[in-house]
């Protein structure tokens, strides 16, 4: 595999390119969503009335605490590999496989949160969430190995010389 470095960066267009603004938009959002979970986690909630700001039903457990050290490093990480994308302007082999390590993980912090204790204050709202991530469980599971199973047999993975070449010999 030869990494990032050694090739030209295609087009943004082009089937490896990173399309900025979509890329942008990403990483505000999870940088949004961190943010609002560490920073105001009793402001995550219902508004009751959009006039009177004392209405709002906080929507978490005291008991989602013990999942965000897990939710920070997947936050984290994601932040990271948005930001390395955007700096090479493209994927590449390495960046791949750590999306594939990135999904895997949010897998496992979705695999937590189903199985762990209530999510929500309110235990319809707690059941629909779980419900909701054991979809976007089986989703994610599948796409980790859709992208797996693409990387180990792409091109990028071939040896230099295919078995048509033949070596000079001296």
């Amino acid at each position: 595999m030869d990494g990032c470095a050694t090739h030209k960066a295609p087009r943004a267009d082009g089937p490896d390119g990173i399309h900025p603004g979509r890329a942008l938009v990403n990483l505000a959002a999870v940088c949004a969503v961190a943010g609002a979970f560490n920073i105001f986690p009793e402001k995550v909630g219902i508004l009751v009335s959009a006039t009177n700001p004392s209405s709002l039903l906080p929507l978490l457990a005291p008991e989602f605490q013990e999942h965000m050290p897990w939710l920070n490093l997947y936050w984290a990480l994601a932040i990271g590999l948005s930001a390395v994308n955007l700096a090479l302007t493209r994927e590449c082999v390495v960046t791949r496989w750590a999306d594939v390590a990135l999904s895997g993980l949010a897998a496992l912090v979705m695999m937590r949160l189903v199985l762990g204790g209530p999510i929500s204050a309110y235990p319809a709202v707690t059941w629909g969430i779980k419900a909701a991530l054991l979809v976007a469980l089986l989703w994610t599971g599948f796409g980790v190995g859709r992208k797996a199973g693409a990387l180990l047999v792409s091109r990028d993975r071939a040896p230099v010389l295919g078995a048509d070449q033949v070596r000079p010999t001296a």
